[in-house]
């Protein structure tokens, strides 16, 4: 079934579940020429039958062929993030943009204005109808916005914060539930040498709860892909080429290093099974299953000819 045109150079596809038995699918090309790189998008119905006309929609613009965050909320809505660029060469403006189940537009909120750093934007559901935007520039910024699509007055700064003498963070992830934000960064402590890795939780209002203890990490150089909050009310990260886990107080429970022969970071998925004993993550060089102390089960990175980070569109896990 085609999606899009045969032509326009559609690279960076994802998928996702439209809710009712159908198909999300979208991708970044450069159709419009207006300087940015467009994302279009592409629905099917459970039968196959495409929705939103034989070309896609345009949904959004975007700095990046690769880093754009889709997220699906309740009701149909989709949040993605859109980037205008202000005349005179002022920079740009980030919009949190908000689509119907028709992928037509319904709302934006700003994010940051007049800003000339091409930063990523993470968006994160959390399960409620509503959604998180975090991003950094300079610092780490947080904005909310609930499913009736009231938002906070303006977005709420975590960092500079509860870090000790870190410098300015060199990276971040997070994710998001019915509790909050759950949100991690790390930065490089003059007095132990190494990454401090801070762990937060955040509610609905932006209100913080109970700081857990800094994580030290022996190695300067950390790159925090992805963080999966695991089960137990702690999360896993990759950095260093290991997988990490830790605890819901903050310690260091495990880490388990990746062969470097075999592995080249970083993970993009990680998937938990429901009783806790086992964890999938995959990368662009294949996927590796850890039991619940960190052993390495199965490891097939290295094995994936030509290894391409977006080629798959997510991981699943089976019943079993």
């Amino acid at each position: 079934i085609p999606a899009a045109p045969e032509s326009g150079n559609q690279i960076s596809v994802k998928c996702l579940p439209d809710g009712v038995g159908g198909l999300l699918v979208f991708w970044i090309e450069s159709r419009l020429g207006n300087g940015l790189v467009n994302l279009f998008g592409q629905r099917l119905s459970a039968s196959g039958q495409i929705l939103w006309g034989p070309g896609g929609r345009h949904l959004a613009d975007c700095f990046d062929y690769y880093r754009y965050p889709v997220v699906r909320l309740s009701e149909g809505m989709l949040a993605v993030v859109h980037n205008q660029e202000l005349a005179g060469g002022q920079g740009f403006s980030s919009y949190l943009r908000k689509l119907d189940s028709d992928g037509a537009f319904a709302s934006d909120l700003l994010l940051e204005e007049k800003h000339s750093t091409d930063y990523p934007i993470l968006l994160i559901n959390d399960s409620l109808g509503g959604v998180f935007a975090v991003w950094q520039n300079d610092t780490i910024k947080v904005q909310y916005q609930d499913e009736a699509g009231d938002a906070w007055t303006k977005p709420l700064t975590i960092w500079p914060g509860n870090t000790g003498s870190s410098t300015a963070p060199n990276a971040y992830a997070c994710n998001a539930g019915p509790d909050g934000l759950f949100l991690a960064w790390c930065g490089y402590n003059p007095n132990t040498q190494g990454c401090d890795l801070q762990v937060q939780r955040y509610d609905r209002k932006g209100e913080a709860g109970l700081p857990l203890p800094n994580v030290v990490l022996p190695v300067f150089g950390f790159y925090l892909e992805q963080m999966l909050p695991a089960r137990d009310g702690g999360f896993y990260f990759y950095a260093l080429n290991a997988v990490h886990k830790v605890s819901p107080l903050g310690a260091l429970q495990w880490r388990s290093e990746i062969p470097v022969n075999t592995h080249t970071g970083p993970f993009s998925f990680f998937v938990e099974t429901e009783d806790s004993s086992m964890l999938a993550a995959y990368s662009a060089n294949g996927m590796v299953f850890f039991d619940a102390s960190g052993n390495i089960l199965w490891n097939n990175t290295g094995n994936v000819a030509n290894g391409n980070p977006f080629g798959l569109g997510g991981v699943c896990r089976s019943s079993d």
